[in-house]
């Protein structure tokens, strides 16, 4: 009997260890078209405004995408268009890490997912020593 304990014991422990630990991550899907608003600060403020899509393969906790916006100055109400690429993570359920690349230096997006919102930071460092940071939020739309 104390055998059987044991074996019992021993087989529901490895079945226990083969599940996986972290199933969030893989349920968590980002793909689609979002509307994307940031806010650069520092000595000028600009205003960036327009879409984001995020492609994203089945399951997988990776991403890739583009973002497309106008770029506008707070200060001369001048805009530009501005595109990039974007890459990123979902470290978890509701965390999640991207770059968006509409220069040469990433910006570095870090964000709260809570339904279809994403808000959070961005910076960029450059490597002569500019940077800049802001906020930015971003609503899924399809």
């Amino acid at each position: 009997m104390r055998a059987r304990l044991v074996v019992l014991s021993a087989v529901s422990l490895l079945t226990a260890c083969l599940q996986p630990t972290d199933t969030q991550v893989d349920s968590v899907s980002l793909a689609g078209r979002w509307q994307y608003t940031a806010q650069q600060n520092g000595t000028t403020i600009t205003m960036l405004a327009g879409t984001m899509i995020i492609e994203q393969h089945a399951g997988a906790a990776g991403f890739q995408g583009y973002l497309n916006v106008v770029s506008t100055s707070a200060e001369t109400g001048e805009g530009r268009s501005v595109a990039g690429t974007l890459s990123g993570s979902a470290a978890s359920a509701n965390a999640v890490d991207f770059d968006v690349f509409l220069e040469p230096v990433a910006r570095r997006h870090v964000a709260h997912l809570a339904g279809d919102m994403l808000t959070g930071t961005w910076v960029r460092v450059a490597d002569d020593g500019l940077s800049a940071s802001g906020s930015f939020s971003a609503k899924r739309i399809q």
